[in-house]
């Protein structure tokens, strides 16, 4: 009676333990056999004989359900059939799910990053193995992964531009699962041309500067940035590791030619040539307007004039006045208000007055002098 049955696992192959109580005897029992089938076969099937109440099945197909039955046997003879029991034996893992290669750079030499969904499986993965050819050849390399816990590898010490193809499948001790889809992925090449170049006007420490941009590419190790003045060779060099880059110390209201290259080890990819200009001073402050006053029997002129155009806000305006063919002297004018008074003026005497917008990048241009 009680026969159980535990699917197991024995030298990489399925198996099932066998397990039942010792039945009652009028004659000591000799030994107990143990007959099994595939579901669906007719009895008999195989057997094997068992002097103890347990016993290993092995030799078992995976993913198959069997039936089996004891018997006990004595020197009078076998005893009665137990009732038939069945299990299904542990199959191997099932496909590895999705596979995904990117391409990249290992001590700057081609890579390829695998990475791939764990599969279900009966019996725990002992490991993984990544096969891998180059597209159009017979030559196979398998790469073995150990650690069960983590579904990524690096493979490296790959040929430059070349076409790969992978698959991958799990391991367990009863057996190799089925591999993956293929997936193909070409490795790193020599530098190309990088993309997504873009410059933005900034300001760094009161000076004009550019915020450069672009896109990143997983086969280049650092970038090149070149820039210069338009028009003139005195080249500026910056390298990074990043794909954004500040160029500093640059001059208003300028035009620079810049490209960003790709490097890898002594390799330099082609770029493009793109012009950005820097921000500038305020524009020139138009139509200054004076109108003489006078207030408490002391003459002063009112001054107005327009906002200009400016790239950054104008933190005030610099009036300066003088009286014809003196040195101008200045009034500060501390507001963005586009109007002012000059007072302590003397009488019956023409000034001349000139106007300029001041920014945190400097003067604009003074304005046409009225008087």
């Amino acid at each position: 009676e009680n026969v159980i049955l535990v699917k197991n696992a024995s030298n990489g192959q399925p198996s099932l333990d066998v397990s039942w109580d010792m039945p009652s005897s009028d004659r000591p029992i000799l030994y107990y056999e143990v007959e099994y089938i595939e579901m669906g076969m007719d009895w008999p099937g195989q057997s094997l004989n068992s002097n103890a109440t347990y016993t290993t099945l092995t030799g078992l197909k995976l993913a198959t359900t069997y039936e089996v039955r004891v018997r006990a046997v004595s020197d009078v003879g076998n005893g009665t059939w137990s009732d038939t029991v069945n299990e299904t034996t542990f199959n191997v893992p099932d496909q590895v799910g999705q596979v995904i290669v990117t391409r990249g750079l290992t001590a700057g030499q081609p890579s390829l990053n695998i990475s791939w969904d764990m599969p279900s499986s009966d019996r725990p993965i002992l490991y993984y193995e990544i096969e891998r050819r180059i597209n159009g050849t017979d030559v196979i390399i398998v790469t073995t992964k150990a650690n069960f816990n983590f579904t990524t590898v690096t493979l490296d010490n790959l040929l430059q531009a070349a076409n790969y193809i992978v698959r991958v499948r799990a391991v367990s001790d009863v057996g190799s699962g089925p591999w993956s889809d293929t997936v193909n992925e070409t490795t790193c090449g020599a530098p190309v041309k990088v993309d997504g170049v873009s410059g933005d006007k900034s300001v760094t420490n009161g000076k004009p500067s550019l915020l450069i941009e672009w896109n990143d590419d997983e086969c280049t190790e650092r970038y090149l940035i070149q820039y210069a003045v338009s028009g003139t060779e005195d080249m500026k060099i910056l390298t990074t590791n990043n794909t954004i880059a500040t160029l500093t110390d640059l001059e208003v209201g300028t035009i620079y030619e810049v490209s960003v290259r790709g490097v890898r080890q002594s390799a330099i990819g082609p770029g493009d040539i793109f012009t950005f200009t820097t921000y500038d001073v305020p524009e020139k402050v138009e139509n200054v307007n004076l109108v003489r006053n006078a207030s408490n029997d002391q003459p002063f002129l009112d001054v107005s004039w327009d906002e200009p155009s400016s790239d950054r806000a104008i933190l005030y305006y610099k009036v300066e006045y003088r009286e014809i063919g003196q040195s101008w002297t200045d009034q500060l004018l501390n507001s963005t208000v586009t109007y002012t008074t000059l007072t302590g003026l003397k009488l019956a005497t023409t000034y001349e007055v000139r106007v300029r917008a001041v920014s945190d990048l400097g003067n604009g241009a003074s304005s046409d002098t009225v008087n």
